[in-house]
């Protein structure tokens, strides 16, 4: 049988079967405003993604918890330790969901699936990190939650990303109040209202220079409490 016969041969039998109501035609606009549909529900996804993980970007800076990637080994098993894995995996999901509507398009379909992911998750990751970084949007959700400007879903999300630090895994947040070769004083409030607040010695790590420090300063500590006095691992700075 040769190709012309075997083409004659497929279009009969799908007239056949269309003749029999096996299968139904439909006009081209259907495929057209599916293929419209599935793009702008895919752009709708994309950016909620692109959001998320501006979210997370926001969340780990506001709280101070990236400062933990420049504290050595041990402030990066602790970041991993506390790291938003509901948002990040809520993300994911978001991110398998647009790969999963973007296969029934043929340049997607040729594609390998992991290269796919790959891409979406770096670029989404990239996207995310610059919208929260250069447009201070969630800075400004953030001040008008403390406000009470914003309604009360959204409100409680931003007014929840700054839980107290979690002392008990040797983080802690204050405020310098004096300075001493190698070591500083911080005010430290859990918010709580209990004997830890008040003011704490923070030694220093092997090495830290107390000169780029000034009065009032909020910092963040990694470090071992001892009554109160903290021997850090890490001591970073933190914007106001």
């Amino acid at each position: 049988m040769n190709d012309q016969t075997k083409q004659s041969a497929t279009e009969e039998t799908v007239l056949e079967r269309i003749r029999s109501g096996e299968i139904t035609m439909r006009p081209g606009s259907f495929f057209i405003a599916k293929v419209l549909f599935t793009l702008v529900v895919s752009l709708l996804v994309l950016l909620l993604s692109i959001w998320l993980a501006s979210f997370i970007s926001f969340d780990l800076r506001i709280t101070g918890h990236e400062s933990l990637l420049g504290f050595g080994s041990r402030g990066l098993a602790l970041f991993f330790s506390i790291f938003p894995w509901g948002l990040a995996t809520l993300d994911l999901i978001l991110i398998a969901l647009l790969v999963w509507m973007l296969q029934h398009f043929r340049f997607v379909y040729r594609t390998p699936l992991l290269f796919i992911i790959a891409i979406l998750i770096v670029f989404g990751t990239a996207s995310g990190l610059l919208f929260d970084r250069e447009t201070g949007f969630h800075d400004d959700r953030f001040e008008e939650a403390e406000a009470g400007e914003l309604p009360i879903p959204i409100q409680e999300l931003y007014e929840n990303v700054l839980p107290t630090a979690p002392e008990d895994q040797g983080i802690y947040r204050g405020y310098v109040t004096g300075i001493v070769s190698g070591a500083f004083l911080m005010t430290y409030d859990d918010n709580d209202h209990d004997e830890d607040d008040g003011t704490w010695i923070v030694m220093g790590p092997s090495g830290f220079d107390t000169s780029a420090l000034r009065i009032g300063d909020k910092v963040y500590v990694a470090g071992d409490r001892d009554g109160k006095t903290i021997e850090a691992y890490g001591v970073r700075t933190l914007a106001r």
